[in-house]
């Protein structure tokens, strides 16, 4: 292991590392497959804080690692597709939420 490179699992292209001694932060290449999910890290330009998952009726290959070009592969062939999350609200967040708001209004006073 070079400490100044990283290297895409899924190509074999190298990357110059983010950090010293850090293999999985690699400029263009920081997206790491967990399962059927690639999620983007720090490094990445397009997956950065992204999870992807794999769409039905593909095949993700082995690679733990994924540069970005590779990423984007997956995404044009429609191989992978963004989370999309939503948040939910309930009783115990709006509870919250109006306590932080009358502190702030207090604290304004």
């Amino acid at each position: 292991m070079n400490r100044f490179f990283v290297t895409c699992e899924s190509c074999q292209r190298g990357y110059s590392a983010v950090f010293v001694n850090e293999p999985d932060q690699g400029y263009r290449c920081a997206t790491i497959r967990i399962g059927i999910t690639l999620q983007g890290h720090y490094g990445s330009e397009i997956a950065d804080g992204t999870r992807y998952q794999l769409n039905a009726g593909f095949k993700l290959p082995e690679a733990r690692l994924w540069c970005d070009l590779c990423v984007e592969d997956l995404l044009s062939t429609g191989a992978i597709s963004e989370v999309v999350e939503e948040a939910v609200v309930t009783d115990d967040d709006d509870a919250a939420q109006g306590t932080i708001i009358a502190c702030l209004q207090t604290d304004a006073q």
